[in-house]
């Protein structure tokens, strides 16, 4: 009965693994325009908060967002492996221990997938 009830856990996990792979890779999409961008064109790279371009960017700033993307995915994955690792809200026992780190890996989940 036990393995009957991890079978839908686990592919919701895999399925969220490949969400957040999938929606890393939507990010880089820009960059397959690259080449085809003049060098001399300004691209707007931050705006204020009435929606006003308050700076600009040379082509090279489409590959802030991918990169930091990129770095962060990877990061969560790391954190991921290691959930003994991070902060809990309540203190983890031998009790709770397994729950805290299941969950842990979760939100981990998650997190790579709406970030």
């Amino acid at each position: 009965m036990e393995n009957h009830q991890k079978k839908p856990v686990y592919v919701y996990n895999k399925m969220l693994e490949i969400i957040a792979v999938v929606m890393l890779l939507g990010i880089f999409y820009p960059l397959l325009f690259y080449n085809t961008i003049d060098r001399n064109v300004l691209i707007p790279v931050h705006y204020n908060f009435f929606g006003e371009v308050d700076r600009w960017g040379g082509r090279f700033a489409l590959w802030f967002l991918p990169l930091i993307g990129l770095a962060f995915y990877i990061g969560f994955s790391i954190l991921q492996k290691y959930p003994k690792t991070s902060n809990y809200p309540s203190k983890v026992t031998e009790q709770n221990a397994r729950y805290l780190h299941r969950m842990g890996v979760q939100l981990i989940r998650h997190i790579k997938v709406f970030f």
